[in-house]
């Protein structure tokens, strides 16, 4: 067999394992990632007076609990570190989008900052059950509310 047919292969097997076989580091510093990414979007959208922010802050609620759950002792610095990273990352994207003179630019770093805390959100807010798309509400969250409209154009994109 080779290499690229290999690779295929393993790919598959994994895409099969129960979940609980992914839940590693990796998602650790995946949920990291977006507590950082969620805790600058909520501190912009304070800045901004945007109301979109006690959503943002019960989404980032949910994350650190998750967060939480997933930490340890011995990685507890490391999921710090990430949080802090990412929260200084996805805030310079989101200042860069609102505030640059370059329009080019500022739209990049706008729907680069959306994508990011779309793909943070998908981990926490459920899929739409059948009944949920008859009834015309297509992502619905743990509380009850659509996403900003934002977001869901984002992650249908």
């Amino acid at each position: 067999m080779s290499g690229l047919k290999k690779l295929w292969a393993i790919t598959g097997l994994a895409a099969l394992l129960p979940a609980t076989a992914v839940a590693g580091p990796d998602l650790h510093d995946l949920f990291a990632t977006c507590t950082g990414r969620l805790s600058a979007q909520m501190e912009h959208q304070w800045l901004l007076r945007d109301g979109a922010s006690s959503v943002t802050e019960r989404h980032r609620a949910s994350m650190i609990a998750v967060l939480d759950a997933l930490t340890t002792e011995e990685n507890a610095a490391k999921a710090l570190s990430i949080r802090i990273n990412s929260k200084y990352a996805q805030a310079a994207l989101l200042s860069r989008a609102t505030f640059n003179r370059d329009a080019g630019d500022a739209e990049w770093a706008g729907r680069k900052a959306d994508r990011d805390v779309a793909t943070c959100l998908i981990l926490i807010l459920p899929d739409p059950t059948p009944a949920d798309r008859q009834a015309g509400a297509d992502t619905l969250n743990p509380f009850g509310e659509t996403p900003p409209a934002q977001y869901a154009r984002v992650v249908q994109d």
